[in-house]
């Protein structure tokens, strides 16, 4: 399953050392799980544009 990951801010300043930036974050729990997600993340807060969804 690939899901899109809409990122509209950064990771609250307290949890960073813990878990540092969201992209790390989602890394972290999808591929922990074994279940073979795949994601790409849109950082809109960055000016990212949103993907062109038949490109998917």
């Amino acid at each position: 399953m690939k899901l899109t990951i809409i990122q509209t801010g950064d990771v609250p300043a307290p949890l960073r050392p813990r878990f540092g930036p969201y992209g790390k974050m989602f890394e972290t729990m999808f591929y922990s799980t074994g279940h073979g997600f795949s994601y790409v993340l849109v950082a809109v807060s960055e000016g990212e544009p949103f993907p062109d969804p038949s490109s998917l």
